[in-house]
């Protein structure tokens, strides 16, 4: 199945060259475990309770956020650049801010892109729901919606999110080469956005049954660090993925 052969072959790429995946993936883990570090300082203490920014002024809030998504972005360009064009392993280096720049309006576009669907099909939802009358036949219908829904909108984002590699290697319109060359893939993208469902509520119940288990804020706080810093580099390795086959027609392994 395409589907798992792209997820296999994005999370092995992170493993083909440990050092280099570190050297550009490390600013972004001690950017995550400093703002959980500041954000476990700043949360009064309760028992089983996970950390969040109480406690923080709005200042360092929004100092932590720009720091945070800049590096991200600094990530992101360096590691799709590395694989794809074989550039250092790093993410500071000549015409990285351009670079950058060029990525953060990609994904802008994306997103805003993204919302008139979601949008629509919430609005659509709640048409649906309110002609509907109260009970336990109406709690099963609109869950079962709401997960088909969000899996055909993670589907439809993970296409356009395949033309974010290619902003970041600064190719033209990247977003319509990634939509052309992803037609008739849909298939593959559901399945891809099925799997993604399935998978992303690791990076949060494992902490919370942590916390809840040891009542370690702390712990919790480094467990979901490491996993969510995991999740980021896995996402971005299948964005890289998706434009390296689908749009430079590579090999998978």
């Amino acid at each position: 199945m395409l589907s798992f052969r792209l997820l296999r072959h994005a999370v092995l790429m992170l493993f083909h060259d440990p050092r280099a995946t570190l050297n550009v993936a490390w600013p972004l883990l001690a950017a995550m475990a400093l703002t959980t570090l500041l954000s476990v300082i700043a949360t009064p203490h309760v028992p089983g309770a996970m950390m969040g920014p109480m406690g923080m002024s709005p200042a360092i809030v929004l100092i932590l956020a720009a720091g945070n998504t800049a590096i991200f972005l600094a990530t992101a360009v360096a590691w799709h650049r590395h694989v794809l064009r074989g550039d250092a392993p790093r993410i500071v280096a000549p015409g990285r801010l351009r670079q950058m720049l060029t990525y953060a309006g990609t994904g802008i576009v994306i997103a805003l892109i993204i919302m008139v669907p979601v949008f629509l099909g919430m609005a659509i939802m709640s048409l649906t729901m309110g002609g509907m009358g109260m009970g336990m036949g109406r709690a099963v219908f609109a869950m079962a919606t709401m997960i088909v829904l969000m899996v055909l909108f993670m589907a439809l984002g993970l296409r356009l999110l395949t033309a974010l590699p290619g902003a970041a290697l600064r190719e033209p319109a990247p977003i319509r080469r990634a939509w052309r060359a992803t037609g008739g893939q849909w298939r593959c993208f559901l399945s891809l956005a099925v799997m993604i469902f399935v998978l992303q509520s690791l990076p949060s119940l494992v902490p919370a049954a942590i916390a809840s288990v040891t009542y370690s804020a702390l712990l919790a706080g480094i467990v979901a660090v490491l996993m969510s810093w995991a999740w980021a580099l896995a996402g971005l390795s299948l964005a890289t993925t998706l434009w390296g086959h689908m749009v430079e027609g590579r090999d998978l392994r």
